[in-house]
């Protein structure tokens, strides 16, 4: 996902999309957005990846701190590696 804002902001242009979120508490929503491509590279590496991300209006008005060693010990994935 990447917020509707920032993807005008990089002056992506994306192709019509309509797409069903579901939501914390099994409330679904339905929204006509944009599919972008968005390049991305790692913080410790040249390389780049091409990667579609779905417009929306913002990923949430309520942000909730979560520890992220937990979610990485669980994926195989090397702690220092995310923030």
């Amino acid at each position: 996902m990447i917020c509707q804002d920032i993807a005008e902001a990089l002056g992506l242009d994306g192709k019509k999309v309509s797409i069903s979120i579901m939501k914390v508490g099994s409330e679904e929503e339905e929204m006509t957005t944009k599919m972008f491509k968005v390049q991305v590279n790692p913080l410790d590496s040249k390389k780049t990846f091409l990667v579609k991300a779905i417009g929306i209006p913002c990923v949430s008005n309520n942000v909730v701190d979560i520890r992220t060693k937990d979610i990485t010990w669980k994926l195989g994935l090397k702690n220092e590696l995310f923030y």
